[in-house]
């Protein structure tokens, strides 16, 4: 990038002709500066420090070998003076650098991170400092002292003064303004949006609770602040609170390059009922054993806030993979209208466990606190996922391949499912909604399957690799995001999609949720009525948050769906019989991948007879003849 000055002139057709001061300068425009009343211009570049003098045109450069590389300068509006902030932290203050005079500077250190702005008071008696500390630091100049407003919550991206020195704005890295009153030191107005994670330790995994929907604010929720869950209203698109989960302050870390471990929330729901909602915090660093806590937070209506009311320590050994809520379900030995809720939890120590609240009329709330009544574990295979059905009277969990049904009350193993074409490790479990409570939808790293729990059958499964699956709590419908960034949105009883998207964003989408619209939408087209109860809403690994609308008669620059069939593509044989009706082949399925740790069998009914399920195996005498012709080696013609 150039510097450039133009001559402006009075006649508005005049053509500006541009001088170049400064030349191949940073595109960031903290690394250049103009001095008082115009004099000289300064830039930043690496390890060296330019500045021009426009009176004399000459360049004047200073080069800092021996120190950190440069970040920011800013310069004093009266006085030939400048600020250059570096790597190191090191703030230089540079005196007398124009003519023949010896250059003076002054070092000044308290950050132990990277300077990212630098800006002087309207006077210039001071000078603000910030970045990834969270702290503005503010040097008075003249008394050498310095004053600090720290916990701001995030790195200070850049820095500004009023005119009439009264205000200071800060630009936070997590998409945050705050006004400050310069007298006081105290935030008098902050403005902020959806909450962007850009720390070290976020970017693998900005939001690990996902998008979730709030009942009771009708509201988004997902991470915000470290150690917090930001509620955003998607219908006014404003911001309605922060909930500080961990209570600890962030503390930045010694070097970028080797993140603090941080106190994290990791995972969170809410009840349907929207009275509870269940967050589970994470802290682990290298060496120590990981510091895991469960907190049950209470809705108080008169407050208008989630207030703790259970929290417990080590609920699980290792890292915690998924965390549900269950509907209200019956209790055992009561009405059928006594209902109690209960919450799965899993975890890489290979345990899931149901966590219930019990159901007493005689104590309030304040005195009922949730305990743990089950827990439950599949031979040595890790817990994935979990989810309940809508009447809570059954509980799924996928271990590695395969999907296990529970009976929550009985506390017993009803059934294991297993789909003889995917042997890939379960990501995602769903059951459905309303007319197809029955129906359970799974996905794996290759293929989305939907199994009727009431014949343990698969209904149907198509060969794809879903990243986000998420359910509408109003309707029977469902969405399904892939990794080659495509979007179906389907209801779990019909194979043909209700709608349908290629190329919805420029990266594969990681987190979506349905919000519940205030009242019905009206005035939709045919190929959108399945928002009309709720809007789709769904985040991408750039962290943008989309949602597809109506616009000109073009769906947020998507073209209209086809009606594209999803491939039914069970093969034909005895056991498709067993396992669904007969379909006709559309297209023939890949070969299944083996892992290097299990035999390969050259005979594919022999395949078939070793990776099925035990319940719901033929009986032997009805393919014995043609498993034995399997065996025999064809006759060369």
């Amino acid at each position: 990038f150039n510097v450039c000055s133009y001559k402006l002139s009075t006649d508005e057709d005049a053509l500006l002709n541009p001088t170049v001061l400064l030349s191949k300068c940073s595109g960031d425009e903290r690394c250049v500066a103009v001095g008082y009343h115009g004099r000289f211009v300064a830039a930043v570049i690496k390890l060296k420090l330019f500045i021009k003098d426009l009176q004399s045109n000459q360049l004047i450069t200073f080069d800092c070998q021996n120190e950190g590389r440069f970040t920011c300068v800013s310069c004093h509006p009266n006085e030939q003076c400048l600020a250059t902030g570096s790597s190191d932290g090191r703030i230089i203050i540079w005196r007398r650098f124009l003519g023949s005079s010896k250059v003076i500077k002054t070092t000044n250190h308290w950050h132990a991170l990277t300077v990212v702005d630098l800006r002087f008071s309207a006077e210039g008696t001071r000078l603000f400092s910030g970045g990834h500390e969270c702290t503005l630091v503010t040097w008075q100049l003249l008394q050498q002292t310095r004053d600090f407003l720290p916990r701001l919550g995030a790195p200070i991206k850049t820095i500004s003064v009023s005119p009439d020195n009264r205000l200071i704005v800060l630009c936070l890295s997590d998409n945050e303004i705050l006004v400050i009153d310069s007298s006081s030191s105290s935030i008098v107005q902050a403005i902020t949006g959806i909450t962007v994670r850009e720390l070290g330790y976020q970017l693998a995994n900005p939001y690990p609770v996902g998008l979730l929907y709030d009942p009771n604010k009708k509201a988004l929720v997902s991470n915000g602040k470290p150690g917090h869950l930001q509620f955003y209203c998607m219908h006014t698109n404003k911001p309605l609170f922060n909930l500080d989960v961990v209570g600890v302050n962030y503390i930045s870390p010694e070097n970028l390059d080797k993140q603090a471990g941080v106190v994290e929330v990791v995972k969170a729901g809410f009840s349907d009922n929207a009275e509870w909602l269940a967050t589970l915090q994470h802290w682990e660093i290298s060496g120590f054993d990981p510091e895991i806590s469960l907190k049950f937070w209470c809705y108080n209506s008169k407050k208008q806030k989630y207030i703790l009311n259970t929290m417990i320590t080590s609920p699980h050994l290792k890292h915690v993979n998924s965390l549900c809520f269950s509907q209200l379900s019956p209790t055992v030995g009561q009405p059928g209208c006594t209902v109690r809720q209960s919450v799965v939890t899993c975890s890489e120590d290979g345990m899931f466990k149901l966590w219930c609240l019990p159901h007493d009329p005689s104590l309030s709330v304040k005195e009922t606190k949730w305990s743990c009544e089950l827990e439950g574990f599949y031979r040595d295979y890790i817990p994935k996922d979990a989810s309940f059905t809508e009447d809570a009277s059954l509980l799924g969990v996928t271990f590695n391949h395969l999907v296990t049904i529970w009976d929550p009350l009985t506390k017993s193993l009803q059934r294991v499912l297993q789909n003889p074409l995917d042997q890939s490790n379960c990501r995602q479990l769903k059951f459905g909604r309303k007319s197809c409570f029955h129906l359970l939808v799974t996905t794996s790293e290759s293929r989305l399957t939907v199994w009727n729990i009431l014949t343990s059958t698969v209904l149907w499964s198509v060969n794809v690799s879903v990243s986000c699956l998420t359910v509408d709590p109003d309707t029977e419908i469902m969405a399904a995001f892939t990794e080659d960034k495509c979007l179906y949105v389907f209801t779990p009883s019909e194979s043909h999609p209700v709608y349908q998207e290629k190329d919805i964003t420029e990266e594969p989408v990681v987190y979506a949720t349905f919000i519940t619209h205030l009242s019905p939408a009206t005035n939709l087209p045919p190929s959108l009525q399945w928002q009309k109860n709720s809007q789709l809403y769904f985040m991408n690994r750039n962290q943008e948050l989309l949602t597809i609308i109506e616009k000109d008669n073009k769906f947020n620059g998507l073209k209209r769906p086809g009606s594209m069939t999803i491939p039914e593509n069970l093969p034909e044989n005895e056991f498709s019989l067993i396992i669904g009706k007969r379909r006709k082949l559309e297209k023939q399925p890949e070969p299944m991948e083996t892992s290097a740790n299990q035999p390969s069998y050259s005979s594919p009914l022999l395949r078939e007879l070793i990776n099925i399920p035990a319940a719901v195996c033929p009986p032997v005498a009805s393919f014995t003849g043609r498993f034995i012709q399997s065996l025999l080696t064809p006759r060369d013609s």
